[in-house]
């Protein structure tokens, strides 16, 4: 049986992280320098009423209901179950320190993006948080930049695409990853190409071990959403309109823009 030396490990730990770091900061560069170029600061988060094409529309609504009811099999025969036992088995403070880490390891996604939307304080910030938790939070299994009062955000290339101003295209249910528009879709291939972290961490047997982990764990978390869900009379269309409405909270950084007819409107003493 083949045995590895702690500093074994630990070298091929920091080969690992800096393989990882490399091409994090390589494909940040380039994405930079493409997009700063045409990037209007006036159009970032900074001034959301300034972006349009916010609006979703839903012309493969046949093939999304489709999509949709067979997530809904896979959820309730395969995740749900998991979850449960998951919750179960698992103490809730061991369920915080997992869910912690693998947060951790999507911010140098957050922080590419922070940085491709010109928002140079909040990169700064996200930056601290995961040196922070890195470090003094054991490898992100605690959140210690809270205790440092350090906000927490999550930026993802779709939002940068919105803040460029690329529209969102038509809404997509996709297969086991569930719903997203066209534009979002599109921006989930660098991160899992390139800033998703787990890959860099764990070899090709555990990587799908701590693949499912993470899955199960944020499948654990809503648990209880879905309650909301089974008293709505089409479920599909509230999850649509949730995820429009929540990915707009997101890109807009929790101010929204109002609808065009209230723009409109002159205001009232």
């Amino acid at each position: 049986m083949k045995t590895l030396t702690i500093s074994k490990l630990c070298s091929l730990n920091r080969f690992k992280e800096s393989r990882y770091l490399v091409r994090m900061f390589a494909l940040g560069y380039i994405l930079l320098a493409s997009g700063c170029a045409s990037l209007d600061t006036s159009q970032s988060a900074a001034n959301p009423v300034a972006l349009k094409n916010t609006e979703i529309t839903d012309p493969w609504e046949d093939w999304n209901r489709g999509v949709y009811g067979l997530n809904e099999r896979i959820d309730q025969y395969v995740l749900k179950p998991a979850a449960k036992s998951y919750q179960l088995l698992v103490p809730l403070r061991l369920r915080a320190s997992i869910n912690n880490f693998f947060s951790n390891l999507t911010q140098p996604t957050t922080i590419i993006n922070d940085l491709l939307q010109g928002q140079l304080e909040q990169s700064l910030q996200d930056t601290a948080r995961f040196v922070f938790n890195s470090t003094f939070g054991v490898l992100g299994l605690f959140d210690f930049a809270s205790y440092l009062e350090l906000p927490k955000h999550r930026e993802d290339f779709g939002q940068t695409l919105a803040v460029w101003n690329v529209p969102p295209g038509p809404y997509v249910v996709l297969p086991l990853l569930g719903p997203s528009s066209l534009r979002d879709a599109f921006g989930l291939a660098p991160e899992y190409s390139y800033t998703d972290a787990v890959p860099y961490l764990f070899d090709h047997s555990s990587y799908w071990a701590a693949t499912m982990v993470n899955i199960v764990d944020n499948r654990s978390n809503k648990l209880g959403l879905e309650k909301v869900l089974s008293l709505q009379l089409d479920p599909y269309s509230f999850t649509k309109e949730s995820y429009t409405q929540s990915r707009l909270n997101v890109i807009f950084n929790g101010s929204p823009p109002l609808p065009d007819d209230l723009l409109d409107e002159e205001p009232t003493n």
